[in-house]
């Protein structure tokens, strides 16, 4: 959608040709619509648009006028959702023709974006692609990530940019990360996502007791400003494919956490001991894991008793 492409002439949609023939009655209503669309009151031309479940009818309404576009923005630019490395970049172009009080990014409060997975060089150029929009949206405090190939191998460069996009919005507040990645070998496939092919450690070294010992190649190294960043959330929801990386970050969640969503497959101690003296003010937590990992029913009475104050959902798949 690159909204400097919409007319300036309020009365495009008449001007349009029709698929099909409309019969007389049909034409003089369109164009009742159209001669009367400045006589709606602004309010309710928004308040239309907010109930449109697909951005397509959004933009056809917004395609109507320049009144109607100014009415129609906020709720069609609210949660922007870019997935394709076309759609991103045409995005950021949008973004940079439409500059200041006025431009489309005052709208933007929740974006939610794709990695790209390719070479190291492609990785780089869709995180900056990725850090332009976040930068010209301000406003935004909502924040989705998701890599998609299950059976791409993930490097340190994806952690690096990763890391980058996370750490860029200034006033981020709500993150939800999905984050699937392939196995290094075949035996790791063989014993059902189980077993851990990746080693992990952080730049920041109070997280040093959670370090798992380096693989040759597979290591991988959570840079600082990526955990300082989740540190300072007020929800974030969780999916991967492997325990990737979960014992570093549930110790780096802080006190103004109030919503975790977890899922992924456990293989030891989900740490809710050290979640509920991180993050004592949880008000949502839900663990979605497999068999194999370790909640002992003593455990989770700890947890409750700690958190019960302000946990109103408390959700666990697997109980030992």
């Amino acid at each position: 959608m690159l909204i400097w492409l919409i007319p300036a002439s309020p009365n495009v949609a008449a001007q349009r040709e029709p698929c099909h023939s409309p019969t007389q009655g049909e034409s003089t209503a369109q164009q009742a619509i159209v001669r009367d669309q400045s006589r709606f009151p602004a309010e309710i031309v928004a308040s239309i648009c907010e109930c449109l479940d697909s951005s397509l009818d959004k933009l056809s309404v917004a395609l109507c006028s320049k009144s109607t576009y100014s009415n129609v923005a906020p709720s069609l630019y609210r949660k922007a959702r870019l997935f394709s490395t076309f759609a991103q970049t045409k995005f950021a172009y949008a973004l940079a023709l439409q500059q200041g009080p006025g431009g489309l990014a005052q709208h933007v409060e929740s974006l939610e974006l794709a990695l790209q997975d390719s070479e190291h060089d492609s990785k780089h150029r869709n995180a900056e692609v990725l850090l332009m929009i976040i930068a010209r949206c301000p406003a935004s405090r909502t924040l989705g990530l998701v890599r998609r190939d299950q059976w791409s191998i993930c490097t340190q460069a994806d952690i690096d940019a990763l890391s980058k996009v996370v750490a860029a919005p200034p006033n981020l507040r709500d993150l939800t990360l999905r984050f699937v990645c392939g196995a290094p070998d075949i035996e790791h496939f063989e014993h059902g996502y189980i077993g851990q092919p990746y080693t992990f450690e952080a730049e920041d070294t109070s997280l040093e007791a959670y370090f798992t010992p380096p693989s040759d190649e597979y290591h991988l190294v959570f840079p600082q400003q990526l955990t300082d960043q989740l540190g300072r959330l007020r929800s974030f929801s969780y999916t991967a494919r492997w325990d990737f990386g979960r014992q570093i970050i549930m110790h780096c969640l802080g006190v103004s956490l109030r919503s975790l969503y977890l899922s992924m497959p456990m293989s030891g101690s989900a740490h809710l001991e050290q979640l509920a003296n991180n993050s004592p003010n949880l008000a949502s937590f839900v663990l979605d894991t497999t068999e194999s990992a370790r909640v002992s029913d003593v455990e989770v009475c700890e947890f409750l008793e700690r958190c019960g104050g302000t946990l109103k959902k408390f959700s666990l798949s697997h109980l030992t």
